[in-house]
């Protein structure tokens, strides 16, 4: 189960961080945000999925090694670790998808911050044009 979570945010890196055709229409990029948020939620769900077979395996390991079940305590200890190796593929599996989610941020904050950047120089030259016009219109003619 944790490797197909990392399977499947590998598979859909490109889907996530938008590395499609370049091309940045407004039904384009909604429909991508959309792709996105079924990513993040698939995501979340195979997360929380593992937490919880890991928690309850380690809840089994634990009380069967209280009921003192055959296989004694090199068992329990055996599987203590597993649950410790699946719990750091866990980590590393989700810390992919909170590198693909701060890259997926970062460029939404760079998109936000470069369409403002664009406004304030439109805004700008139309300004200067409309100073221009004003400042024309008040010089007396000789």
């Amino acid at each position: 189960m944790v490797s197909s979570l990392r399977n499947f945010l590998l598979d859909n890196r490109g889907l996530y961080l938008g590395d499609g055709d370049g091309a940045q229409e407004d039904d384009e990029y909604s429909s991508s945000s959309l792709a996105r948020d079924k990513i993040d939620a698939g995501a979340a769900s195979h997360i929380s999925t593992c937490q919880g077979l890991i928690r309850g395996l380690r809840s089994d390991v634990r009380s069967a090694a209280a009921a003192g079940e055959a296989g004694g305590e090199m068992r329990a200890r055996h599987l203590e670790a597993v649950c410790t190796l699946l719990e750091a593929a866990l980590k590393s599996a989700c810390s992919v998808y909170a590198e693909l989610k701060a890259i997926r941020v970062q460029k939404e904050v760079e998109f936000q911050r470069l369409s403002r950047l664009e406004f304030k120089a439109r805004k700008g030259s139309f300004s200067i044009e409309r100073g221009e016009k004003s400042f024309l219109f008040l010089t007396p003619c000789l």
